[in-house]
C-alpha cells in the first residue's frame, strides 16, 4: 500500500477518534444547546472561528514543533477536532452561566 494512502488512513481513523471522543464528552458533561436568540448564535461562531485561529495559529505549530513528522500532525489534527467538538462548548457553557450558578 502506497504510504499516503495509508497515513490518509491513519489520519482520518486518529480524527475520527477524536470527533467521537470530544462527542462523548461533550453529551455526557456539556450538552451544548442551540436553542439561543440569533445574535447569540452570532456571536457564538465569532468567537469560535476565533478561537479555532488561535489554536491552529499557535498550538498546531508549538505541537508540531515538539512532536516531529507525522505523529505531530496526527496529535495537531486531535487537538483541533476535541476543541472543536468539546473544549469550546464547553467554555461556551462554562461562560454562559449565570453568575448565582458558578458561586455554588
Amino acid at each position: 500500500m502506497d504510504i499516503e494512502i495509508l497515513l490518509a488512513l491513519q489520519n482520518f481513523r486518529n480524527g475520527g477518534g477524536a470527533f467521537l471522543t470530544g462527542w462523548v464528552l461533550e453529551r455526557r458533561f456539556v450538552g451544548f444547546s442551540t436553542d439561543v436568540p440569533m445574535i447569540t448564535r452570532v456571536s457564538r461562531a465569532a468567537e469560535g472561528l476565533l478561537g479555532y485561529y488561535i489554536v491552529s495559529l499557535i498550538f498546531v505549530p508549538l505541537i508540531k514543533n515538539g512532536i516531529p513528522g507525522p505523529a505531530g500532525t496526527v496529535t495537531s489534527c486531535f487537538v483541533q477536532i476535541l476543541y472543536v467538538s468539546f473544549i469550546f462548548p464547553w467554555c461556551l457553557k462554562y461562560l454562559e452561566k449565570p453568575a448565582a450558578e458558578l458561586s455554588k
